[in-house]
């Protein structure tokens, strides 16, 4: 067997096709980690287990939404900001500490900042 000399475009497509193939085949077993992960966005939308269990699980969907497109935004103001290099090194550590606490609840403290700067990751709780 001789060895082939692959091109970046074909290697990735390559790799989508394997991973593509794989997931077809039904060869990953993420389910349990998968559960798991959207078991923390229902405990989050539900404390206490009182909502039903499809409209909680459709608030924790929005819950799990909400915390990805956080990660984008807080992904876009690191790569503007150029704090990394071309080589991945970091340039501005100070840049990029975020309090997760802040980014990922959205609570009292959060909807204070929200009001007070105009953060836009701090999402207001709606009154009861």
């Amino acid at each position: 067997m001789h060895a082939v000399i692959v091109n970046t475009g074909q290697r990735r497509l390559r790799a989508r096709i394997a991973a593509l193939a794989l997931h077809a085949q039904g060869g990953t077993n993420t389910a349990a980690a998968r559960s798991r992960f959207m078991q923390r966005f229902e405990q989050e939308v539900d404390p206490e287990g009182l909502l039903p269990e499809l409209e909680r699980r459709r608030r924790a969907d929005f819950a799990r939404r909400l915390y990805f497109a956080r990660l984008a935004l807080l992904s876009a103001k690191a790569r503007a900001s150029g704090a990394y290099s071309k080589d991945l090194t970091v340039r501005h550590p100070a840049d990029l500490c975020v309090d997760i606490a802040e980014t990922t609840n959205a609570t009292a403290s959060t909807t204070a900042a929200f009001e007070e700067d105009g953060d836009p990751t701090a999402i207001p709780q709606r009154r009861q």
